[in-house]
């Protein structure tokens, strides 16, 4: 959901179907990121439009997502060690 904020923004209906998830569980999220000023709402018109406040989320995000492929990769060998010393 995050990622697909960081695109543009989105509204409720349209980004519940993008990431799969129903319209009453995607508000939910909207509001806890809201609250928490990570995305902001915007009125247009009879709809509420949402987008990330700041891109260096996705930055974190993918700095994240990179230590912990690293530290998966690294027990994944580890394991294959184990195995082959057998």
């Amino acid at each position: 959901m995050l990622y697909k904020l960081s695109e543009h923004p989105w509204n409720v209906g349209d980004l519940a179907e993008v990431v799969g998830t129903s319209q009453p569980a995607t508000s939910r999220h909207l509001k806890i990121l809201r609250q928490r000023n990570l995305v902001s709402a915007t009125r247009k018109g009879a709809s509420v439009e949402y987008q990330l406040i700041d891109q260096r989320l996705i930055q974190a995000l993918d700095l994240l997502r990179a230590v912990l492929y690293d530290r998966l990769t690294h027990r994944a060998n580890l394991i294959e060690e184990v195995n082959n010393s057998k």
